[in-house]
């Protein structure tokens, strides 16, 4: 529960310093300014989330290896933990190394008879955004019925605040023009929102990893 606490408790405690350190001018340097920028693929905020994601990831592991260890579950169901475990350490790796904007910028600069220019918003949506949306699915059809119905509440609020944090991107990446501060304002409450959303799905795995191993340790050898 500790852990869940810290979780909800951090998309907060960012904006906090983001104010603090780099909104007040309290500290002139850029350089030291833009680690608590949540707007900066660099930032203290981006590596905190991608440690989120990675952490759910683990959590999804740790499922799939007591399955796979007593033989729970069907193994399809097993392999869809897996596949979730993988899903979330991808997102970890892509969240720290901006791959889906280096995808998007690439598609750019392809941009095929102009095509890419008739989509409002930034590129790699058109990409990802089918992609993760099929994933949510396949995860949805694994977690159904193995979730508790309250677990797979907190899970689905936290896909639902995922997805309004995108459609805030996706705001900010059309023409519509907003002041620097209200810019800045957009971005850090669209990373609380998700950061918050991923704290939700943290506390859903987190609870059924200690119902379906009853609180006992896992033993790998």
């Amino acid at each position: 529960m500790s852990a869940t606490i810290v979780e909800f408790a951090i998309p907060l405690v960012l904006i906090v310093l983001d104010y603090a350190f780099n909104r007040s001018g309290l500290i002139e340097a850029v350089e030291v300014r833009t680690i608590f920028n949540p707007t900066r693929e660099d930032s203290l905020s981006n590596w905190v989330s991608s440690l989120q994601e990675l952490a759910i990831g683990v959590v999804a592991a740790l499922i799939y290896a007591h399955g796979r260890i007593t033989q729970s579950g069907s193994p399809w169901m097993r392999r869809g933990w897996l596949f979730i475990a993988l899903l979330f350490a991808y997102v970890s790796i892509d969240d720290g190394m901006s791959v889906h904007e280096r995808v998007g910028t690439a598609l750019a600069n392809w941009n095929p008879d102009g095509v890419v220019d008739l989509y409002p918003s930034y590129p790699w949506q058109l990409i990802f955004v089918p992609l993760f949306g099929a994933a949510g699915l396949v995860m949805l059809f694994v977690l159904y019925g193995q979730l508790s119905w309250g677990q797979l509440l907190f899970f689905c609020v936290g896909v639902g605040m995922i997805m309004f944090a995108q459609s805030l991107d996706f705001i900010e990446g059309s023409s519509i023009v907003l002041s620097d501060a209200m810019s800045h304002f957009q971005k850090a409450i669209e990373e609380a929102i998700e950061m918050s959303g991923m704290a939700l799905i943290f506390f859903a795995f987190a609870r059924h990893l200690v119902t379906v191993t009853r609180g006992r340790r896992l033993r790998f050898v």
